[in-house]
């Protein structure tokens, strides 16, 4: 007779914390500047890093060795902070001139270049030339997180007249080729339309840019196209929407509670964000932890279930999104026994479980502040044949995998956590009774203060 499953309604978490590829995200700028942690940072795994053309190209015969020495130095010690990085080439920042002629930009172009307008097929060429290169170098590297497109417009934003239709293609059809296995982002959604890219929409929430957000909503697939961006309060008439600053977005509630509805709306899954350090930045911390809770994924665990009889282990668990977004990117689901000291004696991948279709709710509604459509309920089970294991209690853990390391990385917002990535849900054992399942709280971690995760 099969023994009885041991049940966990896992606790849930209420707080915000660090993780893989989705929330708060920093910057650093093109020039050579290298890559650092900012202590106003709280959440971020991602960072933008901007490139001059010229830093990755001095002339054509520069290949892609060249390139991935220069993103070596510039990444630096990324993943040791398990931050992943979001590549922007630019070549106007910014200028005085006609932005689409070349002859007329103060701009970063390779010193072979041929000097002559954008739409040239001289132009054209040089453009899929370096995206060919970066895709060699970007394409399985595994601290690239996404690419935003650039190259065109002031600062690689692709504004104003800055894209022909024929430079759309040209862009478009070199990123498609040179990256397969990265999600690619634009900035104007109604450029390059059903190519299958995500957005970084650099003013979100923009009371002057509301046609961005409707058209990414009308033209875009959130559920495999990424989006991203930043705030931006500098221009325009930022003091009706989002604000004068972001500390003004995330504290005042006529752009707190709009700048929220936005994230879910348009399903955003990353923000820079940079908040001045005056005496509104603690209680703006608040407003930014609510953001990092509805941006991008939180996968929400609401019950466990498992046993081992026979020498074999099954697990099956429900698992609910609560963010904006899901993760992009197909990484494993992994069961694990752990011993004592939290070091995994055993684990297996539930093969079932692909997490890109863990989706969030959809349709916003702005009156109710919820979805139309809420976040459904995705069921996970998986059944392992377990070698010879001491006989004695484990712990059964789960985690989501990267899959460039094999370490768990993705985290659950559950406050059964152990430092490292794992989740450790109840006792399990093997040969031996277990009297109560339930581990105590007070041998959990705090994901919120877990350095220790790298790739």
């Amino acid at each position: 007779m099969p023994k009885e499953k041991t049940v966990i309604y896992p606790l849930a978490a209420d707080y915000a914390f660090p993780n893989t590829m989705k929330g708060q995200r920093g910057q650093i700028g093109a020039g050579g500047k290298i890559f650092r942690v900012s202590d106003t940072e709280v959440y971020s795994r991602l960072y933008k890093v901007y490139f001059n053309w010229d830093e990755l190209e001095r002339t054509i015969d520069d290949d892609e060795s060249f390139v991935r020495r220069v993103c070596d130095e510039r990444f630096a010690d990324c993943r040791e902070h398990n931050v992943r990085i979001i590549p922007r080439v630019a070549i106007q920042w910014p200028n005085h001139g006609d932005h689409t002629k070349a002859t007329e930009i103060v701009g970063r172009f390779p010193s072979d270049m041929v000097k002559s307008t954008l739409d040239t097929p001289e132009f054209f060429f040089r453009v899929r030339n370096l995206i060919e290169k970066l895709g060699r170098v970007w394409n399985d590297d595994p601290r690239i997180a996404y690419i935003e497109t650039g190259i065109y417009g002031l600062w690689g934003e692709q504004h104003e007249d800055a894209m022909s239709k024929d430079a759309q293609r040209n862009l478009a059809d070199a990123f498609h080729a040179a990256f397969p296995n990265k999600l690619c982002m634009i900035r104007q959604p109604r450029n390059c339309l059903g190519e299958g890219f995500g957005m970084y929409w650099d003013s979100f929430a923009h009371i002057d840019e509301e046609y961005y957000a409707c058209d990414a909503v009308r033209f875009m697939d959130w559920r495999t196209a990424v989006m991203g961006g930043e705030v931006a309060h500098n221009w325009g008439r930022h003091e009706i929407q989002p604000g004068d600053d972001m500390n003004d977005t995330l504290t005042a509630p006529e752009h707190l509670d709009r700048f929220l509805d936005y994230v879910f709306w348009q399903h955003n899954n990353h923000l820079g964000v940079w908040m001045p350090k005056d005496e509104r930045y603690a209680k703006a911390l608040d407003g930014l932890s609510e953001y990092q809770k509805r941006a991008g994924h939180r996968y929400v665990m609401e019950k466990v279930e498992y046993g081992v009889d026979d020498g074999k282990l099954t697990v099956e668990f429900d698992v609910r999104n609560t963010g904006a977004s899901p993760f992009y990117y197909n990484w494993p689901v992994s069961a694990a026994l752990l011993d004592e000291s939290g070091n995994a004696v055993w684990q297996g991948n539930l093969e079932s479980a692909d997490i890109r279709n863990w989706l969030p709710g959809d349709k916003w509604n702005f009156d109710k502040r919820a979805y139309d459509e809420p976040a459904k309920l995705y069921h996970v089970a998986g059944a392992f044949d377990l070698p010879d294991i001491a006989d004695g209690v484990y712990r059964l853990a789960l985690a989501i995998e990267d899959p460039s390391c094999g370490k768990p990385s993705v985290l659950f917002a559950t406050r059964q956590y152990q430092n490292g990535g794992w989740h450790p849900i109840g006792y399990v054992g093997i040969n031996t009774r277990v009297d109560n399942p339930l581990i105590p709280e007070t041998c959990f971690d705090d994901q919120r203060y877990d350095s220790s995760i790298t790739y």
